[in-house]
């Protein structure tokens, strides 16, 4: 397959980025934007072929640009919300297949939305129980998943339990869209 080798250069990436964070309504809501540009050169992909039944990577060179807003609010002394949107925008710039030059990079999304919540209730003096849960869509997770992490907590210790559920595949490499 072209452009998939044994044996790959190191990724070099260059970023830029710029944002702003403020707090405001004394500290209990955060917001932040920011908007970032990256060049990278060698970049990775993973290629499984079945005739042979091998995971192989290939080197890429994309750009990468785009922006995220995130917001915090602390809502109450038990719950708290929470939730960002992000957009990318990837074009690979080289690549030892010519066909694929300025196609989308694999495996980036170009929107990513992740909305959740956490509520603190005490169950007894020096004990708290944690409910917090979201819903997270786009990257990192293939695109998307449910996660629900129960959490007891006493001063020194904590048990956590933590589960996720995709909601649906992953995005084939280089596609364009």
């Amino acid at each position: 397959m072209l452009g998939v080798n044994d044996l790959f250069n190191a990724e070099v990436a260059d970023t830029t980025e710029i944002g702003v964070k403020g707090q405001f309504l004394d500290r209990r809501l955060n917001a932040g934007l920011s908007i970032f540009y990256t060049q990278s050169t060698n970049g990775y992909f993973f290629v499984f072929l079945p005739a042979n039944s091998t995971q192989n990577l290939g080197n890429l060179d994309a750009d990468y640009k785009g922006a995220e807003f995130e917001i915090n609010a602390h809502v109450t002394d038990h719950l708290d919300l929470y939730g960002s949107v992000g957009y990318t925008d990837s074009e690979i710039t080289d690549m030892e297949d010519p066909a694929v030059i300025g196609n989308q990079a694999p495996l980036v999304s170009k929107t990513t939305i992740n909305l959740g919540a956490q509520y603190r209730q005490p169950i007894n003096e020096g004990a708290r129980h944690h409910r917090p849960g979201g819903l997270e869509q786009g990257r990192p997770k293939p695109g998307g998943s449910r996660t629900i992490r129960p959490r007891a907590t006493r001063s020194r210790w904590s048990i956590c339990v933590s589960g996720s559920m995709p909601t649906s595949g992953p995005s084939r490499p280089g596609r364009r869209t």
